[in-house]
C-alpha cells in the first residue's frame, strides 16, 4: 500500500525486541508461550506484595442482666459486676457466668454477633433450696 508520500511502503521481517531477559507473559497457558518464545510465571519476583487486610477494630458488647449486679466471669476470670461493657475481636466467642445472691448461676457462649447489647434474664432460686452445704453437727432450721 502507498505511504502518505506516495511510494510503496517496505515491509520488513519482523525481529523480536531485544530483551535483557525471557519475555514474561501472564495469563497464557504454557503451550501458547512456547509458540511465542516466551517464559510464564504465575509470580513476578522483586514485586511489592500486596498489603495485609487491615485488622477489624474490637466489637463493643454492653451485657446487662434482670436485676443488674450480678458478678461476671468470662472466660473464668472475673470482670466485674453487671451492666458491663466487653470488647470483643469479631470473631471472638467467650464463656460468660453470672452469679448473684439468690439466683441460678447462669453460664452461656457469647460473641461479637450479640453485639451492640445483650441482656440475660437471670432466674431465681427456688424458695427453701439452700446453696449452702449444712456443716456436721448443725441444724439448719428454715
Amino acid at each position: 500500500s502507498p505511504t502518505p508520500t506516495g511510494t510503496p511502503a517496505t515491509i520488513a521481517p519482523t525481529q523480536p525486541a531485544p530483551t535483557a531477559g525471557p519475555t514474561i507473559i501472564f495469563g497464557v497457558s504454557a503451550l501458547a508461550a512456547q509458540f511465542c518464545g516466551a517464559a510464564t510465571h504465575s509470580v513476578v519476583e522483586g514485586l511489592p506484595k500486596p498489603p495485609a487486610p487491615a485488622e477489624l477494630p474490637p466489637v463493643k458488647l454492653s451485657l446487662r442482666t434482670d436485676p443488674s449486679k450480678a458478678a461476671l466471669f468470662v472466660n473464668g476470670v472475673r470482670r466485674g459486676t453487671t451492666p458491663l461493657e466487653l470488647e470483643l475481636a469479631p470473631e471472638q466467642t467467650v464463656e460468660v457466668k453470672l452469679e448473684r445472691d439468690g439466683y441460678l448461676s447462669h453460664q452461656q457462649s457469647v460473641s461479637a454477633s450479640d453485639a451492640p447489647e445483650l441482656v440475660i434474664k437471670l432466674k431465681r432460686e427456688k424458695r427453701g433450696s439452700s446453696t449452702k452445704k449444712p456443716t456436721p453437727g448443725l441444724a439448719i432450721i428454715d
